[in-house]
């Protein structure tokens, strides 16, 4: 059984092949990170649909090994078990460590892979709690936080701060996604859907897919508040009207953390959709830094670095209407495809 990695983002999107039938694709399921995975594909001659689903299924496990701080003896655990560490890392962590140093630059500090002792504290690590920890506790755990705890040379991993943890929970399932579509697209599969927890990237030959971003009006029925058509590319969701639960005082408390408070994120956004050509990983990202930052910011950091996302979001406090906005680049994409 594949141990359970929080995931900072929710299942949100709904998916409708246009004019597919099921017989046409490869179509395999299975559990990973505490959450599903949903795999659709074009036959492979020379690869057999068994091998293909085995080989999905040890590529999840081997990253879960990587990056789960679910699991005790995992890469990640590992490191955030020790007091000071130096040492070699895998060419995944690697990845996964300099890719969250990149993105933490790119989104001014907004996403932030180093966050672990904040998420630990308040009840969203391995350990979970409900009671809300003291304001001498937050500022504790925000000195633990931070990325100048740690530093990779280019050949050696340095951990300097003993309670200092890494969490890369926020964009491992957009990683896990990629991992698999390069794998399909590398053994030759001509049209290629993957998602993992809601974090999705497909690839379409002539047909396009169509994504539908999930509306937090009625969670009950689950409908679509617009759907996305997209022949190749990465969509990730990152919202707080799935993942949260309530503490011991009966205050909703969401799982999106922002370094700079030290605390759940306190906006108005329901969530946060971010499209991406280069890979699922950094839409899950981008849509976490996005979600937690200040509504306003995150539309201008947004829109500054070109970044396509769709915000729902609240304008008052006191509303009962969500309001949709698009930044330049999404409607540049998507616009008048669903304007038809």
């Amino acid at each position: 059984m594949i141990n359970k990695l929080l995931a900072l983002s929710l299942l949100s999107f709904f998916l409708s092949c246009s004019e597919r039938t099921s017989k046409q694709f490869v179509e395999i399921n299975g559990k990973t990170m505490g959450t599903t995975y949903n795999v659709k594909f074009s036959p492979v001659k020379k690869y057999p649909a068994e091998k293909i689903s085995k080989n999905i299924e040890e590529l999840l496990i081997d990253f879960n090994l990587i990056c789960s701080t679910y699991i005790s003896d995992s890469e990640i655990s590992l490191i955030n078990q020790r007091g000071m560490f130096t040492g070699k890392i895998s060419s995944e962590f690697k990845n996964l460590y300099l890719s969250g140093v990149r993105l933490n630059k790119e989104t001014q500090q907004e996403f932030d892979p180093s966050i672990g002792p904040l998420v630990n504290l308040w009840g969203f690590g391995p350990i979970k709690t409900t009671n809300s920890p003291s304001s001498r506790d937050v500022e504790e755990a925000k000195k633990n936080s931070g990325l100048r705890h740690f530093l990779f040379d280019g050949k050696l991993f340095y951990k300097k701060k003993p309670e200092a943890y890494l969490d890369f929970s926020a964009f491992a399932k957009g990683r896990g996604v990629d991992i698999v579509y390069d794998y399909l697209r590398g053994i030759g599969a001509k049209e290629v859907f993957v998602e993992i927890g809601g974090e999705v990237r497909v690839f379409g030959d002539q047909k396009t897919w169509r994504l539908g971003v999930e509306s937090p009006v009625d969670q009950s029925k689950r409908s679509a508040i617009e759907v996305i058509p997209l022949k190749s590319g990465s969509l990730a969701t990152s919202g707080d009207y799935r993942n949260f639960f309530k503490d011991s005082k009966g205050n909703k408390r969401s799982h999106g953390i922002r370094l700079r408070s030290g605390k759940p994120k306190e906006n108005l956004t329901a969530s946060v959709t971010v499209f991406s050509k280069e890979n699922c990983m950094t839409a899950d990202a981008w849509a976490t830094a996005l979600m937690v930052s200040n509504f306003k910011k995150a539309v201008k950091m947004a829109e500054s670095q070109g970044v396509a996302a769709y915000f729902i979001y609240k304008e008052n406090v006191n509303d009962e209407r969500y309001v949709v906005l698009r930044t330049s680049a999404w409607k540049a994409l998507f616009q008048k495809a669903t304007d038809k």
